[in-house]
């Protein structure tokens, strides 16, 4: 998962705006595939915002710049926050689309810290002395985790710096509270046998970064009918930050009525996130990206199943993830039950080391292999006929024997490898499930991929409410 954000915060979108705007994206979509595949026309789903608390206070993650500026009758310094718009600084009050827990965090830092009284000012002088910027980190559920980062253009002394981020992160109710100066980085949190410095990427001399803990709950939902004694069974799969029983967690529930079971099972997925590396800042629509996945996964399953006329399921297919990121979609896949085995590919070292954290916390290990590599130099050694050695990587057999390629690349889209490599994968790789955040890499992608692949499903989300983004989820099938 890559960083696709364009998003400023100054609009306001309603739900109806939200609505429009997948419209508009979803006939411009619907004429572009026309042209690209011309006998197999797809109906473009669209899920807009639908409710106000989508359309704002959604991110969270948010950084602002510090301004200081001196009052013209009593001279005092006060400290305003500013969003950069064309080069150049924009003061604001609020920030409307950041979470409820931001939010609250950016009004007490400024007023209750920043722009303190003066019989209070020594409190946090060295918090304020040389600050430029901060970053609000909170997790997806945003009552969890919150991290304050703050940026200065000068050293840091540390030892004093520390008890006043010790004193601001009880204050504000932090998770803790980072001060980054070149070639440092110093954490505090409210329990000082907890403090220690950090490296220049916001690493501890143990090899841990400063993480947000989340948990999603994916939800199996399986209905069974019974009629003139033939048994059908259908399964869906929801996914929520919440659920209102946590006793419920890898239970499964039946509701029994004449002619049908239903049986529910709430499945949670673990997550520790670097706080310095990306992650989706929207949690309303990460959520609703994994859902389409699983429901995708769950239709790929019932494909296979019908090829193989097989009469219970089975968890025999293998995916190749790319971009996977911290482990998002790979960790939650993995606790399906619907694939045997996954590789996930990652460049950034934080999100590799990241990923192998939470494949152990929710225990998949023996379904998920993880590797630190870029994604185009890994399709090049898959898509060629050498054997790799063992520094390589996998063996060839283990890199091409994959039913399934899941790509969630950064804006620019494929690198031209990945489309050889799954064109040249004529005999396993049946189904690519694309998640898009650039409309035109995605469009030339479908153009590459076309010879042998085909559109069969595609849904769009309102990625950024307020803004023109948008997240593009497609469905390609073998021919």
């Amino acid at each position: 998962m890559h960083n696709c954000d364009d998003s400023n915060g100054n609009t306001h979108s309603t739900i109806r705006q939200s609505q429009e705007k997948l419209n508009q994206a979803a006939e411009r979509l619907s004429s572009r595939l026309a042209s690209i595949q011309k006998e197999k026309v797809v109906a473009i789903q669209s899920f807009p915002c639908q409710a106000n608390d989508e359309t704002e206070a959604y991110r969270c993650k948010c950084s602002f710049q510090i301004l200081q500026q001196r009052h013209p009758v009593n001279e005092e310094h006060r400290y305003q926050y500013a969003i950069r718009e064309e080069q150049r600084p924009v003061i604001i009050d609020t920030f409307p689309i950041a979470n409820r827990r931001i939010q609250t965090v950016m009004r007490q830092f400024r007023d209750d810290v920043l722009n303190t009284s003066a019989s209070n000012q020594d409190g946090f002088s060295l918090i304020r002395h040389n600050l430029t910027s901060c970053t609000l980190s909170t997790s997806w559920e945003h009552n969890m985790d919150c991290i304050l980062t703050l940026h200065y253009n000068q050293p840091i002394e540390v030892n004093e710096w520390k008890l006043q981020a010790r004193q601001l992160c009880s204050l504000l109710q932090l998770k803790e509270v980072n001060g980054r100066s070149k070639g440092l980085w110093v954490s505090a949190t409210s329990s000082p046998q907890q403090q220690q410095p950090l490296s220049d990427d916001g690493k501890n001399v143990h090899g841990i970064y400063n993480t947000l803990r989340d948990t999603v709950y994916m939800i199996r939902i399986r209905r069974q009918s019974i009629h003139c004694n033939d048994t059908t069974e259908i399964t869906s799969w929801e996914v929520t930050l919440n659920i209102h029983s946590k006793e419920d967690n890898d239970a499964t529930t039946a509701t029994n009525s004449r002619n049908s079971t239903t049986r529910t099972t709430v499945i949670p997925v673990l997550y520790e996130k670097p706080e310095t590396a990306f992650f989706h800042p929207n949690p309303n629509a990460m959520t609703k990206a994994l859902q389409w996945m699983l429901q995708r996964l769950q239709h790929i399953q019932q494909l296979s199943q019908q090829q193989q006329q097989q009469q219970a399921p089975s968890n025999t297919m293998s995916l190749l993830e790319l971009y996977c990121g911290c482990g998002a979609h790979t960790v939650a896949l993995a606790r399906t039950g619907l694939l045997q085995r996954i590789l996930a590919i990652e460049l950034d070292v934080r999100l590799v080391q990241a990923c192998q954290h939470n494949i152990a916390l929710n225990g998949v290990q023996d379904i998920v292999t993880v590797l630190s590599c870029d994604a185009g130099q890994f399709a090049k050694k898959a898509g060629s006929k050498k054997q790799p050695t063992s520094d390589d990587g996998p063996s060839m057999d283990v890199i091409t024997s994959f039913d399934i390629l899941l790509v969630d690349p950064p804006k620019q889209g494929l690198d031209m490898a990945v489309c050889d490599m799954a064109l040249q994968q004529e005999k396993t790789l049946q189904h690519i499930l694309y998640i898009s955040c650039g409309h035109q890499a995605l469009l030339r992608d479908l153009q590459r991929l076309s010879p042998r692949y085909e559109v069969v499903n595609c849904c769009q989300l309102d990625l950024f409410p307020g803004t023109y983004s948008i997240e593009t989820l497609v469905h390609l099938e073998s021919k």
